[in-house]
């Protein structure tokens, strides 16, 4: 059995290994559901942790910066060997988190602008981002009009404001009304969708009508 260390003394790291990488990895893939791009940075972020903690001492020991170097390449080939063993097992699959996030942002009533910028903040490609729209997509009419009504019923815009909430005074009430046309169009809605949206008398059939 070992000495215990000196009070105080820093425990030294563990060298990085694959196993303990991939077992990272899958402590996170249990909370949450990331693209590949989201977990690698998660990933080289926990390395670059690592190499920190153990660095100073072994880079010193070992001869300086191309030795540093070294060390963070292997860490880069060891993240991508976990990426592709997660992949090969179906843990990862990035057509598939594509497809849950368009279909969450479809029913929260996002513009199919912002659903785009979204899904490419998660490091999904134009390819990936297209297919996944087009697949939430397939079974209604007019997609972009139904996510507007529902913006517009949750933001309670147009018919879905409350009625002591409408303004009574003919001035106040287009003021009110080209309001409501710019929150949708801040949006990401085209200026005539946003417009059939706030003169509707009925936005639920509206929405029914579009396929939301």
């Amino acid at each position: 059995m070992s000495p215990p260390s000196p009070r105080g003394a820093r425990r030294p790291v563990p060298p990085l290994t694959v196993p303990l990488l991939r077992a990272r990895a899958e402590r996170h893939l249990e909370r949450f559901v990331p693209t590949e791009a989201q977990l690698r940075r998660v990933l080289l972020r926990y390395v670059a942790n690592r190499q920190r903690r153990a660095g100073g001492d072994a880079q010193g020991a070992a001869g300086g910066e191309g030795d540093a170097q070294g060390t963070e390449a292997a860490g880069r080939a060891m993240v991508e060997q976990v990426l592709a063993d997660l992949r090969a097992v179906g843990l990862l699959d990035d057509r598939k988190v594509a497809e849950a996030w368009a279909g969450n942002l479809h029913r929260r009533g996002l513009s199919e602008r912002s659903i785009q910028e979204r899904l490419r903040q998660k490091g999904l490609s134009a390819p990936l981002r297209e297919g996944a729209l087009a697949r939430v997509e397939a079974e209604a009419e007019a997609p972009e009009l139904a996510r507007a009504c529902t913006y517009a019923l949750r933001r309670r815009l147009g018919a879905a404001r409350p009625e002591a909430r409408r303004p009574d005074d003919r001035d106040e009430a287009r003021k009110r009304r080209e309001k409501d046309v710019a929150a949708l169009c801040r949006a990401g809605f085209s200026l005539g969708i946003a417009l059939r949206v706030v003169d509707a008398a009925d936005l639920e059939a509206l929405r029914e009508e579009a396929g939301g």
